[in-house]
């Protein structure tokens, strides 16, 4: 058509668009960020320090600027939070519907955040659980009741948008073949190589988190999560067993 706008023109207003579209998840993924902070402690200056430690990453506030798939993907992975902090403390099947649907958009955008989720279905069992136990349930039906109706909506509401997304249903091969690149392909060959031990890996994780928030943010936050661990155990774990798993 003559009056399509050149080729040029197309690029452009796509890459003001991918941009706009990752602002607006940025700022909704710091209030996301705030509102957990809130429902976990059940205090609205947690909720806040919690947004502003987020909105105040330097790493966050650059690629913010730039279309990618790294705040796409936080924002999702942050209503996911959200919606598990609430099926933990409230056992509600929407939580859990919710938390099955956020999850799939968040791997789906990038499937590095996964291994989040494992810790996540641990806590959510055993919490659970324990709240069974101390209803006079025993350890036996405590622990064939974790599979309840609500874990399973949780599992479809994953599961569905998860293969419609990957075209697991119409090209299941495609997917195996990217999974198979991941997990035992190049993929991982370039990590492998790099890997000394858990100690080098976790002097690279602080080496990584100081750039993005610098030293000073750094070590108020590990200060926080031991003074999390002693006055707040139960929130505390909540949030560090997804990030140990991660």
């Amino acid at each position: 058509p003559i009056f399509a706008p050149p080729v040029v023109d197309k690029i452009g207003l796509l890459i003001r668009v991918s941009r706009w579209i990752t602002v607006g998840m940025s700022v909704l993924a710091v209030l996301a960020v705030a509102a957990c902070g809130w429902r976990l402690f059940d205090d609205a200056w947690a909720g806040l320090m919690a947004g502003l430690t987020l909105a105040t990453c330097a790493e966050w506030v650059y690629f913010s600027h730039l279309g990618n798939l790294d705040i796409p993907h936080v924002f999702w992975f942050s209503l996911s939070l959200y919606a598990y902090i609430r099926a933990c403390r409230d056992d509600k099947g929407w939580h859990f519907l919710l938390l099955g649907l956020f999850t799939a958009l968040s791997v789906s955008t990038k499937d590095a955040v996964a291994g989040m989720y494992v810790g996540m279905v641990v806590v959510v069992a055993a919490t659970r659980m324990h709240r069974l136990q101390t209803s006079g349930r025993s350890v036996a039906g405590s622990l064939a009741a974790v599979i309840h109706p609500k874990m399973w909506l949780g599992l479809a509401a994953f599961a569905v948008p998860y293969a419609v997304i990957h075209g697991l249903l119409t090209n299941p091969s495609v997917y195996v073949s990217r999974l198979k690149y991941y997990l035992a392909g190049p993929g991982t060959s370039e990590f492998n190589q790099a890997y000394e031990g858990p100690i080098w890996l976790a002097r690279e994780s602080l080496t990584v988190a100081a750039k993005a928030m610098g030293w000073p943010m750094l070590a108020i936050m590990m200060v926080a999560t031991v003074y999390g661990l002693v006055r707040y155990r139960r929130q505390a774990l909540m949030v560090l067993v997804p990030c140990i798993s991660y």
